[in-house]
């Protein structure tokens, strides 16, 4: 009873080193890119808020949909006019 005991004891030992060490080797490799930053910028300057980390992942995916269009748009020799953020550049469509 008293190996048995150790056994399961030992293995939910190494189970938690393992699931610590997959966390951070997770996080390790994990760096801002530039997008991140424009998105905080973003947020920063006309004061917006979430509530939760998947409503600021969402809020930056469509920030990041909409900035490749803006570049895009501003790329094309055949355009007049130019594009820009504004507050409403992470809203839903």
């Amino acid at each position: 009873m008293i190996i048995g005991g150790v056994v399961v004891a030992s293995c939910i030992a190494a189970g938690a080193i393992y699931a610590v060490e997959a966390n951070e080797s997770q996080f390790s490799s994990d760096t801002m890119k530039q997008s991140d930053y424009d998105y905080i910028a973003h947020t920063a300057k006309y004061n917006i808020h979430h509530s939760t980390k998947t409503a600021y992942k969402m809020g930056q995916a469509r920030y990041e949909k909409v900035d490749a269009a803006i570049k895009a748009h501003n790329a094309d020799p055949e355009t007049t006019s130019t594009c820009a953020h504004n507050y409403m550049s992470d809203y839903t469509e």
